[in-house]
């Protein structure tokens, strides 16, 4: 007899599974018709994070804006988060044709050629901004040795089919727990590839404490940690949507470890250096970051008190 759990869990991938059919069987247009309905519908059915993204704009933005400037802000974070999905799920359909078009990928890779040429890797920090799974599948798609590390999910059924997505859009990712990442990720650093990874949340356990968006925030280490292991830099690249639907990466000039600074302030350094980049961006175009992150950057960390 299957269980409540197990019944959900296949209900969940039944209806993930039915939902990525049909955006992959619309035209581009009406798939993204459709994430923008399912963003309204949405908007409305999640109140609650809805209310909670607004509350985060009035947290780091003060009364810089007005109540309906931070419903504008959040209604556009909220559908380019549906807009991401549906890029997402149809990244494997993306000539490089239409890539080339709608991105500005082959600017990015002229401008990263020297370092690809003499074999040199990169810890690219992507913020949560734009479609940011789109940077990923265009560098790869250009010949930018790209790959990420993604967390199993809770249902089994719904990892499995993320892994498959990943290998349909030809973005190589390795899995947490594996007891041999770091030095699987070290070697493909050295070997010249670029790990993407997503620095803007706040991690529970140990990390690195640096002043952002006017709080503090707890940030995982592993970003510099990874950067001085392999003697690489680390690249933040910022992603943003433009209101024609193509998409524009940024990249920002690479911060370089520095080996003869003690580790634990060169992780620190490298890691202000990558959040005050975000930052600005942040402060610049709100609308395009993700306010709904359960693990939400600014809120405190929890320790345990010992008895």
């Amino acid at each position: 007899m299957i269980g409540a759990r197990e019944l959900r869990y296949r209900m969940e991938h039944a209806l993930l599974s039915a939902f990525d059919r049909l955006v992959n069987v619309l035209p581009l247009r009406l798939s993204r018709g459709l994430g923008c309905l399912v963003a309204a519908v949405s908007h409305s059915a999640c109140r609650r994070r809805i209310r909670e993204g607004r509350r985060r704009v009035r947290e780091v933005f003060g009364d810089r804006y007005a109540r309906h400037d931070e419903a504008r802000i959040i209604r556009h974070a909220w559908r380019n988060l549906a807009l991401s999905g549906i890029d997402t799920l149809r990244a494997s359909r993306f000539s490089d044709r239409w890539l080339a078009e709608h991105t500005n990928i082959d600017e990015i890779r002229r401008r990263l050629a020297p370092m690809t040429a003499h074999g040199r890797g990169a810890v690219i920090a992507c913020a949560h901004m734009g479609s940011w799974e789109m940077a990923a599948v265009a560098g790869r798609r250009f010949g930018l040795p790209v790959f990420a590390i993604a967390a199993p999910q809770k249902n089994p059924y719904f990892n499995r089919w993320m892994i498959a997505l990943r290998e349909r859009s030809e973005v190589d990712t390795l899995l947490r727990g594996d007891s041999n990442l770091i030095r699987k990720v070290v070697r493909r650093l050295k070997a010249g590839q670029f790990l993407a990874i997503l620095p803007d949340i706040r991690v529970p356990g140990a990390g690195v404490t640096i002043p952002f968006l006017g709080r503090s925030a707890n940030i995982g280490s592993g970003m510099a940690l990874f950067a001085r292991m392999a003697g690489v830099p680390i690249i933040p690249c910022l992603t943003y949507r433009l209101d024609n639907g193509d998409h524009r990466f940024d990249v920002e000039p690479a911060i370089e470890p520095d080996l003869a600074c003690e580790r634990d302030a060169d992780i620190e350094r490298m890691t202000l250096a990558v959040m005050q980049r975000i930052e600005c961006a942040i402060r610049e175009r709100p609308d395009q970051w993700f306010w709904f992150n359960k693990r939400w950057i600014l809120d405190p960390v929890v320790t345990e008190s010992k008895a």
